[in-house]
């Protein structure tokens, strides 16, 4: 059985999805690419997913590739922010799955999931072992910094309208949504009302 479904690579935390799982993981796709890479890495806020993004950070910087940790931040925002200015990027996320699944979505430069091709290059590394590790004076770079500043600026210069002076509810689904959409209608002077906001990875 392979390691990716359809979208990324999943599985219940802490038991098929360990930090020592998540670690191989990003030391295969730390050696997939080019030494010196910078990785854009977020999260979405299931319970486990710090634990789950220490280890892909010990294992990208592990392969001399340098790590911007952009924190809890919406799926389709990294894909978006990796375009032209990274040289990928991991998302640790599960998606839609319960609040006990965790996984990882491997990211290319241009903002699309890893093509079929890479899935079976990655396994085919994976299940080797013969992963890039640099010395310490190669171990690669670490810095935070966040996206949604960026990203915000970009919705809003395509926006025609730039008040819309509405009263509206939004529905945060207990969601990593919840650090930008707010802050998007609130640009915007709508009045919000949010529903299910706290984002505890429980999502109930």
């Amino acid at each position: 059985m392979g390691l990716f479904s359809t979208t990324g690579i999943r599985g219940i935390a802490n038991e098929l999805f360990t930090a020592d799982f998540a670690l191989d993981l990003a030391r295969t796709y730390g050696t997939m690419l080019k030494q010196g890479s910078t990785v854009l890495v977020g999260n979405d806020p299931r319970t486990s997913s710090e634990m789950v993004k220490s280890a892909v950070i010990s294992g990208l910087l592990e392969t001399g590739c340098n790590v911007v940790d952009t924190g809890l931040i919406p799926i389709p925002v990294l894909n978006f922010a990796v375009q032209g200015n990274y040289d990928a990027g991991i998302m640790v996320t599960s998606s839609h799955n319960p609040p006990e699944y965790n996984g990882l979505k491997f990211i290319l430069p241009n903002g699309n999931e890893i093509s079929e091709k890479d899935e079976q290059k990655f396994e085919k590394l994976y299940k080797s072992r013969k992963f890039r590790k640099v010395d310490w004076k190669q171990v690669g770079k670490y810095r935070e910094h966040s996206v949604i500043s960026d990203y915000l600026k970009i919705v809003l210069s395509d926006l025609k309208s730039k008040k819309l002076d509405l009263k509206i509810v939004l529905d945060i689904g207990n969601g990593a949504q919840g650090v930008i959409v707010p802050q998007l209608f609130g640009k915007l002077n709508c009045q919000t009302i949010l529903l299910h906001k706290t984002m505890d990875g429980f999502f109930e």
